[in-house]
């Protein structure tokens, strides 16, 4: 019942992957499976396709204190929660734990690298414009806009069961990676202050 939630909620899941889940079910206790490795990269494909429209496209403007996440964020979190629940059944939560880390890690990379390539105006990782490349003003307020959106994933993953310390480590590193190729307003820092993890 989980996988076909999942592929409702989810175009981008290979359906040979789900078919396998289904038939290998016994197989979900060793991460060094192939079976673990492709649901590792049905999951980061998910957060690729997202980040492409995150990077791609600007934030929705406002003028409020609380800045609303990035509208590629909220299908991302979709996806997780989706993908999540589609296993969680099967895999036990340490295997949940490590599947989530190494996704996530590879998501942070992926973050800095599209975070230095947005602010010198290049082409995204795959070619595809960015805002600055494209010709796209940046968001003025660029670095705040992002440091809102890590709160807004830590807030909305970290109480998925055996995902909270990869999902602490991935908001701390999108938090520090903005920190460090963007400028981040004194107000915004306050504010989020108690919001964003110190791992």
């Amino acid at each position: 019942a989980g996988w076909s939630l999942f592929c409702a909620t989810s175009s981008r899941v290979m359906p040979e992957v789900v078919t396998e889940v289904l038939r290998a079910r016994g197989l979900l206790s060793s991460l060094e499976s192939p079976l673990f490795r492709r649901l590792e990269s049905v999951l980061h494909d998910q957060f690729e396709g997202h980040a492409r429209r995150w990077f791609g496209t600007l934030h929705i403007p406002s003028e409020d204190v609380e800045l609303p996440p990035h509208a590629a964020l909220k299908g991302l979190v979709q996806d997780i929660t989706a993908f999540h629940k589609a296993i969680a059944s099967d895999v036990s939560a340490e295997n949940i734990r490590m599947i989530f880390t190494r996704v996530l890690q590879l998501a942070a990379s992926s973050f800095q690298r599209r975070l230095k390539r947005f602010k010198d105006g290049q082409p995204d990782v795959d070619g595809s414009p960015t805002r600055g490349s494209s010709g796209c003003l940046l968001d003025r307020d660029a670095g705040d806009r992002l440091l809102f959106d890590a709160a807004y994933l830590h807030k909305s993953l970290h109480d998925l069961r055996g995902i909270a310390a990869p999902v602490d480590n991935f908001a701390a590193d999108l938090a520090r990676y903005t920190r460090q190729y963007l400028s981040v307003s004194p107000e915004t820092e306050a504010h989020l202050a108690e919001r964003l993890p110190t791992v």
